[in-house]
């Protein structure tokens, strides 16, 4: 089984779990998930801080995936961690995927899909001050 670690402002619950597990997953829980959860993303400074507390986390977890509820901007930098494999021509070692729960019938129904790719590479696209 495959370690993942959460990431949301709202713990995971039994459902993630267990539909996690199907995927191969096992879900962590970090000592310090709401406190990384909370953090603001409201500029590029905040964005470097956050993904790369985020990356070191997963590391020390072990972790090969991430679940839970993405904000914009760690969608955001998923394209940018897509658009560094497609000028490498494949995925970074280290680049870790991000799920993230689809619904498809109100609240009751639905599964993780795989949201993008994170990766600590592409962090580097946060200097200078310019756009999250």
């Amino acid at each position: 089984m495959n370690k993942a670690i959460w990431y949301g402002r709202e713990g995971p619950k039994v459902r993630d779990h267990l539909t996690a597990k199907e995927l191969g997953y096992e879900i962590m829980v970090p000592s310090d998930w709401l406190e990384l959860a909370m953090m603001d993303l409201n500029n590029v400074e905040q964005v470097r801080s956050a993904l790369t507390r985020l990356f070191n986390t997963a590391r020390a977890h072990g972790a090969a995936a991430i679940f839970g509820e993405m904000p914009g901007m760690i969608v955001a930098q998923a394209a940018r961690t897509a658009q560094d494999a497609v000028h490498r021509g494949e995925w970074a070692p280290g680049d870790v995927p991000f799920y993230i729960w689809v619904r498809f019938d109100g609240e009751h129904k639905g599964r993780w899909m795989l949201g993008g790719m994170l990766g600590a590479s592409s962090i580097r696209w946060l200097s200078g001050g310019g756009q999250p």
